[in-house]
């Protein structure tokens, strides 16, 4: 199964592009944090990675309407491998992610600021994305009907 679920904050503005095809996609950058404590010493140690992210159609255009430099994430999706030649033709590549779900969870207080020159965001919609029809739902990729009460399900873990 190639399945992703991260958590992390945008370092840049999505960058939006669109295929010959017409559709748009949206590439983000994503810092995603490592903390652990060293043992020799018992400070708490940081490693920041950065990711690239791609959302693709209605995806692509939410991101392009909702998110900024700051906004926090948390995305669902696929590894994607790219390869490729450079202009100087030494062989390169990468790996992305392909979004397939994203949750923003920044509260609307605490979002990042517009800067100037930017497009004004949208208003945030009312209703769930599922509160709006099997249609929409599925391109938001989030059944927010399902919501299992707290600590149901956990005497069923082995650990």
């Amino acid at each position: 199964m190639n399945l992703v679920i991260i958590t992390g904050h945008l370092g840049l503005d999505p960058e939006i592009r669109f295929l010959p095809s017409g559709m748009q996609v949206a590439r983000l950058r994503m810092a995603v944090n490592d903390y652990w404590f060293d043992k020799a010493t018992g400070q708490k140690q940081t490693k920041t990675n950065w990711l690239t992210i791609k959302a693709f159609g209605r995806q692509a255009e939410t991101c392009q309407n909702y998110l900024r430099k700051g906004s926090k994430l948390l995305v669902r999706g696929s590894l994607d491998y790219q390869e490729w030649t450079d202009r100087d033709g030494k062989k390169r590549n990468a790996i992305e992610i392909r979004m397939n779900e994203m949750e923003m969870l920044d509260r609307r207080d605490q979002a990042p600021a517009r800067e100037e020159g930017q497009p004004a965001r949208k208003p945030m919609p009312t209703q769930t994305p599922a509160a709006q029809g099997p249609s929409d739902a599925d391109d938001y990729g989030y059944d927010s009907s399902y919501d299992p009460a707290p600590g149901a399900g956990d005497d069923d873990i082995p650990f």
